[in-house]
């Protein structure tokens, strides 16, 4: 890691067509629980789709949390408090998931890390 710099974990979660209003508030409930607990996020955002654009094929929710390093950010993953959301609050109603991580602030392509 790189002084200053900041493991982000960037996750798109889609919900079921048939997921109710109750359960979606569970889940963003839910997340407000689950990161309250974990001491290592440095910085926690997220929202549903704005619906901006026309396209369907957006995802229903996106989440970016920051983490000193990629060891907390593992932990956090494995922890049980992770897990009891997943189980509880969206394994429910997701239906598809994409992620990615990254340093932010982000290295200049072809430049070594």
């Amino acid at each position: 890691m790189t002084t200053g710099s900041s493991f982000v974990h960037v996750v798109l979660l889609r919900f079921s067509a048939d997921a109710s209003d109750r359960q979606r508030e569970r889940f963003i409930r839910g997340l407000r629980e689950l990161f309250a607990c974990i001491a290592d996020a440095e910085q926690v955002a997220y929202g549903l789709d704005a619906a901006v654009n026309a396209d369907d094929d957006h995802f229903d929710l996106a989440l970016t949390a920051r983490f000193p390093d990629p060891e907390r950010y593992l932990a956090y993953e494995e922890s049980d408090a992770h897990t009891r959301f997943v189980r509880e609050c969206a394994a429910s109603i997701v239906v598809g998931r994409a992620t990615a991580q990254f340093w932010w602030p982000a290295v200049p392509a072809g430049a070594v890390r």
